[in-house]
């Protein structure tokens, strides 16, 4: 039992479980997020709270950032009772909580600082640890084949921080040694195999009621899902969307071509048959791909306790 128990009497039951699903970003966080708020109310009364990234964002992530930094800096102390207490304000009293966003653990632009997606999430978690620590805590998340999940997160990062060049995000990392073992193994040594559920995106549809149940605690997960109807996410950018904003962003600045983005994607959209946009050649995305596969194998050989749906 951490610090956070001895510390902290707000909200905390030994009983109930906090269920952190952090994604990974671009694996259809959205839609399993809008299956569970839309239900909020009904998991609720079944003894489940739902807390999703529009009550976390910005305020909640803000202290929680800071918390990290304050465990970085402080390890033997750990976050500060002002901070517990105030991240600890969103915990439900007694009731199971799925705690869920997908920034918890990482933004898609620190890779352009940090040579890797998710860097410091042994870090992070780890804090998570010492704020809820007196409660039992298990981790969900999706991944993916990495080539697709690269490219995926420099269209996220270009339309939402502004145009950067292929070569630039491309040159950020390699993409031939970064893999999932750097976010599974946190998660395995901060709260142990049997707290950790791992899913392939590629398996999403099929697997999408069973991850309803296994988060929610009940047999709901089929009518859920039937009943859901998907909220509209944005559109894939196009390569012919990349390529013209990497004409304009010479002239009128990265920043600038934001409110652009949006517009310049629906005239070149993918649904109208333009090529998903990649920082990367498609035999070179392949390839990058190809690691994939046999990287979850040796997971799941090597994690034997952790749940690989």
């Amino acid at each position: 039992m951490g610090r956070a128990a001895s510390q902290l009497s707000v909200g905390a039951t030994m009983t109930s479980t906090i269920k952190l699903y952090l994604g990974a970003h671009k694996t259809a966080t959205t839609h399993l997020q809008g299956i569970l708020i839309k239900n909020a109310d009904l998991l609720e009364a079944a003894g489940t709270s739902v807390t999703a990234p529009r009550q976390l964002r910005p305020d909640w992530l803000e202290m929680y950032f800071a918390a990290v930094r304050q465990q970085v800096k402080k390890p033997e102390r750990g976050p500060r009772p002002d901070t517990r207490t105030a991240l600890r304000r969103v915990m439900p009293e007694a009731n199971d909580w799925i705690l869920t966003d997908e920034n918890i653990i990482g933004t898609p632009r620190q890779v352009l600082k940090d040579g890797g997606f998710y860097a410091n999430t042994r870090q992070r978690l780890e804090t998570l640890k010492e704020v809820f620590g007196d409660r039992q805590i298990e981790v969900y998340f999706s991944v993916r084949r990495y080539g697709d999940f690269f490219s995926s997160m420099y269209s996220e990062i270009v339309r939402n921080q502004g145009f950067i060049p292929a070569e630039e995000y491309a040159g950020a990392f390699d993409p031939m040694a970064w893999s999932w073992s750097s976010v599974i193994e946190p998660m395995v040594d901060v709260f142990g195999e049997s707290a950790v559920t791992i899913w392939d995106f590629a398996s999403f549809r099929d697997l999408l009621p069973d991850l309803v149940n296994r988060l929610t605690g009940t047999d709901l997960g089929p009518r859920l899902v039937a009943e859901y109807a998907p909220e509209a996410t944005r559109p894939s950018l196009s390569q012919k969307t990349l390529d013209v904003l990497a004409d304009l962003a010479p002239a009128i600045g990265p920043t600038n071509c934001l409110p652009l983005t949006e517009m310049i994607n629906a005239k070149y959209a993918v649904a109208s048959g333009y090529a998903p946009g990649s920082p990367y050649p498609e035999n070179e995305r392949q390839r990058i791909n190809a690691r994939y596969l046999p990287d979850l194998e040796s997971y799941k050989a090597r994690w034997g306790g952790v749940n690989f749906l």
